[in-house]
């Protein structure tokens, strides 16, 4: 278990550290704005680099990013001590300083992102080893770190995967023995989950009621509900100083004139859920969660076996905050997640799949084929981009592919750009693979519960029609698609300087003229 568990934390760490984006794009820079205003110039408000940003809130004259305040209270420890210790301002790097410094912006990611992401692998493993055969639990954590979303979002200032660890420590935590400084601490974790993400607090209720509920000690449901409520107080402190009220939040005072308008639809953008949307959020190629990720589909059966083992408590709530979490974004007027692979409102809910899954998944065949299906896709985008525009059906054949073929691909941690980033990629996924025989046969414990033949025989089905609708389904408009590349192309070539990606985005289309994919 001790080699399985450093394997774990090895890959995690290396997968997400090893590859950036090459372009920061709205939802990331908005939140390394607020960053830097706080530590290099001691305020909230990004009014003399708003422009950077369409993510952006407007009130009293100033403006502020408009994404929740908990990425910048989780990053703000570590920037500061970057700041006073290893990387001081450069001397005239213009405002906002962090957006113009590739290695600060590189060392907070890691600090605040990828290396709480490993831990979460580790920690998800010894947990899981003491649920389910050590074998079983290790297949189920590498499908979350290599198969799902979740390894993209870590290697991007994005949020989503911090309140994904945020809200993984609250339900490790009320798993264990309910004293009260573990349950204070269970609290502050899923308090500070939704102040990173707004929309996770459907997810923290569902963990609350879990909490709060049955016969635990009063105080110790009490420390629970003390720790949220230091981050409700943070909140409206936040939301009084930068928008006049403790009630009114940045979603409600947006600055850009197209996310107004969203907002103006039900409360901030969110009317009634969605059938089509829900559909395309669990089976479309390129917001699918069940399509991306198709390992995943083994925390059906899983969660039916949890209920059967007596654990009806965590099956509840993990059931219970993955479905409202899916209604809530279904409802939403963006629940596309704008340019983004894969959908990455439901990257919070990831872990607690991966975790129901460990009651059903395996090493067997078919888990394993799934399993190959989904890091591939996975993989590719960590290994090109994650920033996929809506418009693009079928993401993995129409644009990943192309544009690794025409030189756009990740920056690596060695600064290799083009083809050798997919040499690094291919590297890393060799040496793991090279390991995973060693670290698996000294595993211990029988093999992993069977969930049920027809369970397996309809996840092979599914992982066919997955591989055919990669093979075949296209956009409607190619042309488009055309003009979406050329502008993913034309973006990297200015924030790379380099002229062959400048001279592919002019063959590719004439568009970039119009540029509104």
């Amino acid at each position: 278990m001790r080699w399985a568990k450093r394997w774990l934390l090895l890959a995690f760490l290396l997968a997400s550290c090893l590859f950036s984006p090459p372009v920061e794009y709205d939802n990331t820079r908005s939140r390394w704005l607020a960053l830097s205003a706080a530590v290099d110039y001691g305020r909230f408000e990004i009014d003399s680099f708003h422009e950077k940003t369409i993510d952006k809130s407007f009130f009293g004259g100033h403006y502020y990013s408009n994404k929740g305040v908990g990425s910048l209270l989780v990053a703000y420890p570590a920037y500061w001590l970057l700041r006073r210790l290893i990387l001081p301002a450069t001397p005239g790097v213009p405002e906002p300083a962090l957006l113009y410094e590739t290695h600060a912006r590189f060392l907070v990611r890691v600090l605040t992102t990828s290396l709480p992401f490993a831990l979460l692998g580790a920690a998800m493993f010894l947990a899981l080893a003491k649920a389910v055969p050590a074998r079983a639990a290790f297949w189920a954590t590498a499908a979350y770190g290599l198969g799902t979303i979740a390894l993209n979002h870590a290697a991007m200032f994005s949020g989503h995967q911090q309140t994904a660890c945020l809200l993984f420590a609250a339900f490790l935590l009320l798993r264990g023995e309910r004293r009260p400084a573990l349950m204070f601490a269970a609290g502050l974790a899923a308090g500070l989950a939704v102040l990173v993400e707004y929309p996770a607090a459907l997810a923290a209720a569902a963990l609350s009621v879990w909490a709060l509920g049955g016969r635990g000690r009063a105080g110790a449901k009490a420390a629970f509900v003390a720790g949220a409520g230091v981050c409700v107080l943070t909140l409206a402190a936040y939301n009084a100083a930068c928008f006049g009220s403790p009630f009114v939040l940045s979603y409600f005072v947006l600055g850009d004139d197209r996310f107004a308008k969203q907002a103006a639809h039900g409360l901030v953008g969110i009317t009634w859920p969605s059938l089509s949307a829900m559909a395309k959020l669990l089976a479309s190629p390129s917001r699918g969660l069940f399509f991306i990720m198709p390992v995943l589909l083994y925390a059906l059966p899983g969660l039916a076996a949890m209920r059967r083992e007596g654990k009806r408590g965590e099956a509840a709530a993990i059931a219970a905050l993955s479905a409202a979490t899916l209604l809530l974004i279904s409802a939403y007027v963006g629940w596309h997640g704008g340019w983004t692979f894969g959908p990455r409102y439901l990257v919070y809910v990831l872990p607690f799949l991966a975790w129901a899954s460990a009651w059903a998944a395996g090493g067997r065949p078919a888990f394993l084929a799934l399993l190959a299906l989904s890091a591939g896709q996975v993989f590719l985008a960590q290994v090109v981009s994650p920033h996929t525009p809506e418009p693009v059906v079928n993401p993995l054949a129409e644009l990943l592919v192309p544009l690794a073929s025409r030189g756009y691909t990740a920056a690596t941690l060695f600064e290799l750009r083009g083809a050798p980033a997919l040499f690094v990629g291919a590297a890393l996924w060799l040496a793991l693979a090279a390991a995973l025989p060693f670290v698996v046969r000294g595993l211990p414990g029988p093999a992993e519960p069977q969930p049920a033949a027809a369970w397996e025989r309809a996840f092979a089905g599914w992982g066919a029609c997955v591989v055919l609708a990669l093979a075949f389904v296209r956009s409607p408009n190619p042309e488009r698609v055309r003009c979406i590349r050329s502008v993913l192309l034309a973006d990297a070539a200015a924030e790379l300087g380099d002229v062959r990606l400048a001279e592919a985005s002019e063959a590719e289309s004439d568009c970039l003229s119009r540029r509104a994919p």
